[in-house]
């Protein structure tokens, strides 16, 4: 699909174009918020879409610390240090030779009293307060690494490209233009837009949200059913793939 890549500036002067208005009609304090509402139309519509934007998958490598149980999502001091956009969802954390197992924060609360508190290897991760925490807390400096969904990047007030694709550019700029025909008094228009703009999205869509994970094939089993075959030690080592 051929799709030209666009900026803040290139999204402005399409919506600007379109209505042929200029910034004193439409200024930038009121076409911007247009511009990230779709934006995060398009950032949320993968969830309603049945999964999350492939786009958005990272791995950060990071190193426990002795006796540090939680460590945040958010700062850069966190997980993947300086220059990390911060993780949105943990999908799984694996050390040197094992895998950590999801856990349930307050399960893991219940199991290590905090008047009974326990050092060790780690084998189970949960996430709280926008922070990771290994269980139990680790006794030593290790190195782990997390894998996930990112949140977006700031892009708008750096005048940047949309953190997208190129083809979703101008499906912001559209969510923008329908927005804008609203405020111009011509909901006919807008209401063409907006019709317009969820077809599109849910088209454009479809290769980002299954993204390049291969799943097993089996017989007789639905598509949307996952088989994930685990080592029961957690232990992962080449030559058991």
């Amino acid at each position: 699909m051929a799709s030209i890549a666009m900026n803040l500036t290139d999204i402005r002067a399409f919506v600007r174009d379109h209505l042929d208005v200029d910034d004193e009609e439409l200024p930038n304090s009121l076409l911007d918020r247009f511009i990230i509402d779709g934006a995060d139309r398009i950032e949320r519509a993968s969830v309603a879409l049945g999964g999350r934007w492939s786009f958005r998958q990272v791995t950060y490598a990071f190193n426990s610390a002795s006796t540090q149980q939680a460590y945040s999502l958010d700062t850069t001091s966190g997980l993947g240090g300086a220059g990390i956009i911060p993780l949105a969802l943990v999908e799984d954390v694996r050390g040197p030779t094992y895998s950590l197992t999801p856990s349930d924060h307050r399960a893991q609360r219940a199991r290590y009293s905090t008047s009974a508190a326990s050092t060790g290897t780690p084998r189970w991760f949960s996430t709280w307060g926008r922070s990771l925490y290994l269980w139990p807390t680790p006794s030593g400096a290790e190195a782990f690494q997390v894998s996930g969904y990112r949140q977006g990047n700031d892009w708008v007030s750096t005048n940047a490209a949309p953190d997208f694709p190129d083809e979703f550019h101008e499906l912001i700029a559209t969510w923008a233009l329908t927005r804008s025909y609203i405020q111009q008094d011509d909901p006919e228009m807008a209401a063409f837009l907006r019709d317009e703009f969820a077809h599109t999205l849910k088209e454009r869509a479809a290769p980002y949200i299954y993204g390049d994970d291969q799943q097993p094939f089996a017989l007789n089993r639905s598509s949307s059913t996952q088989q994930i075959t685990t080592n029961p030690s957690g232990l992962v080592y080449p030559f058991l793939h």
